[in-house]
């Protein structure tokens, strides 16, 4: 039996005659047949042309907008804070705590200089930690490299509950009081 008493030449879908049927089996596995692909229609080819077009556009207006804001800042120009905000990965947070009541009084020997300040996120994990300083019934503390994007800080001073804020907020400032 030969493979041309199964195989016989048809046309194919784009009208193009099929491979020549091989004499012998062995001449089938030898031969390779390469599909001829359709020609690219004009309206596919335009298609990305205006794709094209629509890619090296936007790769000028932001190459030119990038190169404003570097002669704008060579120029003694300040950047845009939407600018240095997208770059920022972390900020200071700085406050103060007020002793209201007597300062000196029993059950506030853990608010003294020196004493832990702890910003966390809104799971609890550590983020960053500074520590009071001052004395008497007034502390300031500073804490650096607080990372930016939870929604939600913790800021724990000693072994005192967590009071939560929004970054806005930290970076505006964090006056605590505790007391009368």
């Amino acid at each position: 039996m030969r493979v041309s008493d199964f195989w016989t030449p048809r046309d194919t879908p784009l009208g193009q005659p099929a491979a020549p049927v091989p004499a012998t089996p062995s001449q089938a596995y030898t031969q390779s047949f390469v599909p001829i692909q359709p020609a690219a229609s004009h309206r596919r080819s335009r298609n990305g042309l205006w794709i094209a077009l629509a890619v090296g556009v936007l790769v000028l207006v932001l190459a030119g907008g990038g190169i404003a804001l570097l002669v704008g800042a060579g120029r003694g120009g300040e950047l845009p804070a939407a600018v240095t905000n997208a770059v920022q990965t972390s900020f200071s947070v700085t406050g103060s705590l007020t002793i209201a009541s007597d300062c000196g009084s029993w059950g506030y020997d853990d608010l003294r200089s020196g004493a832990e300040v702890t910003v966390t996120d809104e799971s609890g994990k550590v983020l960053a930690v500074g520590a009071l300083s001052g004395s008497g019934c007034v502390y300031t503390w500073q804490v650096n490299d607080v990372p930016v994007g939870p929604k939600l800080y913790g800021v724990t001073v000693g072994h005192r509950g967590a009071v939560h804020y929004t970054e806005a907020e930290l970076r505006a400032g964090v006056q605590l009081s505790i007391g009368d």
